[in-house]
């Protein structure tokens, strides 16, 4: 899958640690309940890598992922133009996976980073 496997951009950008699933199954799945990574317009777009780089398959297989749109205007000071923040959609599968899933990302707001139900985490 183009445009990001953690298997290659971990070497470039290190991973996060998450050590906890989330036991909310809209958690990353919705783009009312997104991860949050935080870090805004210096450090969002690299904190989105590290977090999918943390990212692995209900057995411990390596993710692909895809950043598909951005979507989900919304309302913060960390924005861009008038504060606007916007969610990044990404698909991400891993081997044996027949039907990529798809995580919306906040990186305008940092929050205890957990793996969505389905995900296991690099620890």
């Amino acid at each position: 899958m183009p445009g990001g496997n953690n298997e290659n951009a971990s070497t470039t950008v290190l991973p996060f640690v998450v050590r906890d699933v989330s036991q909310d199954e809209t958690y990353g799945y919705t783009a009312e309940n997104p991860v949050r990574v935080g870090g805004g317009r210096t450090a969002g777009a690299r904190n989105q890598l590290r977090y999918l780089n943390a990212l692995k398959g209900p057995q411990g297989q390596v993710v692909a992922y895809e950043r598909q749109a951005s979507c989900c205007p919304f309302k913060t000071r960390r924005g861009v133009a008038d504060n606007t923040g916007m969610l990044d959609v990404y698909t991400v599968t891993w081997e044996g996976k027949a039907t990529p899933v798809t995580l919306y990302i906040n990186m305008y707001r940092g929050g205890k980073l957990m793996a969505p139900i389905g995900f296991t985490g690099a620890r």
